[in-house]
């Protein structure tokens, strides 16, 4: 039985995540994106941190970033993973500390005006990351990036956007697994076409396919 302590992630999730995580070149390449909008001598905060491989990343390159998820699950994960206490629990609402940059990689909580003032009142500049699941036909997930820019223009917000497209393949072992990642992924029992893959311990792949919104957001100095 795998039980969801809160947030997000559970057992499984995480499992599957970490699985596909081997691979590092997706998040090396967020990162990399990522850093085109920093320096290091700016405080990062990172809001839903989750398993915090770009957390990890930024960290590793010398960044002051500091991390928090509202899932003890992925936190504990987290720190576990990297052997040091990478990301804190916190609920993001709940935040009040002040950072230059506030990072919100495949946030779920920007979607309201008054929660995104909230976040804006904690640093002059965002980066705001979301994707668009473009590999698997059986995902009922909307692409929310047309709406994430309304909610940015209805507050007179001025922005960069860049779009990405990479792959985060998953690893699946066989199609009673695939299907269950699927399932407790996307809420879905359709299955794509999968591919062979010549690792002998999953032997086939999802060939995630994704589109990804990157959102750098700066206040304006009458707004700050």
């Amino acid at each position: 039985m795998h039980t969801q302590i809160n947030g997000f992630w559970d057992e499984e999730k995480i499992a599957y995540y970490d699985r596909a995580s081997r691979d590092l070149s997706f998040h090396t390449l967020i990162a990399s994106e990522i850093v085109k909008h920093l320096s290091k001598d700016e405080k990062i905060l990172e809001l839903g941190a989750g398993l915090g491989y770009v957390t990890a990343i930024l960290k590793k390159e010398g960044y002051n970033i500091k991390a928090y998820d509202n899932c003890m699950a992925a936190v504990k994960s987290a720190n576990k993973r990297v052997g040091f206490d990478l990301i804190g629990y916190a609920d993001a609402l709940a935040i009040d500390e002040k950072a230059d940059v506030l990072l919100m990689l495949f946030f779920g909580g920007l979607s309201k005006k008054e929660s995104l003032e909230h976040y804006l009142s904690l640093s002059y500049k965002i980066i705001y990351v979301i994707s668009a699941h473009t590999g698997y036909e059986g995902s009922k997930r909307e692409d929310k990036s047309r709406k994430t820019e309304e909610l940015f223009t209805s507050l007179g917000l001025d922005y960069e956007k860049a779009v990405i497209f990479c792959e985060f393949n998953q690893p699946l072992r066989n199609l009673q697994d695939a299907k269950r990642f699927f399932q407790i992924s996307y809420n879905s029992t359709l299955l794509p076409i999968l591919e062979e893959s010549k690792d002998k311990d999953y032997p086939l792949l999802f060939r995630n396919r994704k589109k990804i919104y990157m959102y750098t957001i700066k206040r304006r100095k009458e707004q700050c």
